[in-house]
């Protein structure tokens, strides 16, 4: 809240984030690291080696409504998205992840080992006007339809990050098919990105 907009950057190969707070310059003026060592992460998970964690991050909106915006941040290697709810020193207060087994999106789809789910994260707004902000998800190397053909998923959240409800969209679900086709190694999904609200609908560009 300084007036300067503050950027987070993965740096995946360490299974790290850092939270950069800029000045106007566009010069760092601080840093904090979320990792297994820094920034709180260790007192909520514990992150392992091949994870990935830092692969993806986007920044939500705030879930929670204390006036802090909260990170999604994907970690491939592990099938996870992790929700990180902020404080304003850039470490996470608490954090909620979310996969096959915890989070809440086994009620709704099962993925399998290699889907890469995490491997692109984007916001959405509150999509569904419940008033909780939404993201999306994508798995580059779902295999619905072909091998490695892609897919992504829209999270519906809670509050308190696990998923309320989920849509997938892929070659075999969402609707995708009835104008293109997927084939095998697309990876469709690799990257997500908002686009805005043209007319009166969501619009992504995956």
């Amino acid at each position: 809240s300084d007036g300067v907009v503050d950027l987070a950057v993965g740096a995946w190969g360490n299974s790290a984030l850092y939270i950069l707070f800029m000045t106007a310059s566009a010069t760092v003026g601080g840093a904090q690291k979320i990792s297994n060592s820094e920034g709180g992460f260790a007192a909520h998970y514990t992150l392992a080696e091949g994870d990935h964690f830092g692969y993806s991050v986007a920044s939500i909106g705030d879930l929670n409504i204390d006036g802090v915006s909260e990170l999604v941040v994907g970690a491939l290697g592990d099938g996870a998205v992790y929700v990180l709810f902020m404080a304003t020193n850039g470490t996470a207060v608490t954090i909620q992840k979310i996969s096959n087994s915890t989070g809440g999106l086994a009620a709704h789809y099962t993925l399998n080992e290699g889907d890469w789910f995490g491997s692109s994260v984007a916001p959405l707004g509150d999509m569904n006007g419940d008033g909780v902000v939404d993201f999306a998800v994508g798995a580059a190397w779902d295999g619905d339809g072909s091998s490695a053909a892609g897919a992504f998923y829209f999270i519906f959240a809670t509050t308190s990050g696990t998923v309320g409800d989920a849509a997938k969209v892929s070659m075999l679900e969402g609707g995708f098919a009835s104008f293109y086709t997927l084939d095998g190694s697309d990876w469709f999904g690799r990257s997500l990105a908002l686009v805005g609200n043209s007319n009166g609908t969501l619009e992504l560009v995956v």
